[in-house]
């Protein structure tokens, strides 16, 4: 089992979520650990089952741990500026 971390918790983020849990079917392949979201009010909310972990800044301490990042965008634009933010947070 891979331990799967959505970046964001949009709609398309949600609908990534989904498609997780439906590929998972009779034999669980990813285990969603959560979503990690710029907006520190989402923290600790639940978005389709699964928890908003941490904000961009604070997704460090998630490292310490060995995991998959999916980041859907519903824009190219989006993804260009996040791609840029999370390679600037290392």
């Amino acid at each position: 089992m891979t331990d799967v971390v959505i970046i964001g918790a949009g709609g398309a983020a949600r609908e990534a979520s989904w498609v997780l849990r439906e590929d998972n079917g009779l034999v669980t392949k990813w285990n969603l650990l959560g979503f990690i979201d710029e907006n520190p009010a989402l923290q600790g909310l639940y978005f389709a089952k699964s928890r908003c972990l941490e904000t961009f800044t604070g997704w460090r301490g998630i490292l310490a741990r060995t995991f998959r990042c999916f980041a859907p965008s519903e824009t190219p634009r989006y993804e260009s500026t996040l791609s840029r933010r999370l390679r600037n947070l290392g």
